[in-house]
């Protein structure tokens, strides 16, 4: 995987499918806590579009989606 630092996700919509926001509910993960860590995490890149989003800390937030435009589309969100 390579991480690309560069990456300014303040400029892109984010945009959460409802799989994404359902796995979120059944996780109790926040909205808030997936914005923070889609804006403050750090990134991995991997496929052509496919982008995840790790927070740090114990209970890690990860948030994987695809850069599809002007949009981060978050496909699912997972605790690890």
């Amino acid at each position: 995987m390579i991480s690309f630092p560069a990456f300014d996700v303040t400029q892109y919509r984010v945009r959460l499918t409802k799989h994404a926001a359902d796995q979120a509910w059944l996780r109790c993960v926040d909205a808030d806590d997936v914005m923070r860590t889609i804006r403050s995490g750090r990134i991995e890149r991997f496929g052509k579009h496919g982008v995840k989003f790790i927070s740090k800390g114990k209970s890690a937030i990860i948030c994987v989606g695809e850069v599809s435009g002007d949009a981060i589309k978050i496909i699912t969100v997972t605790k690890g």
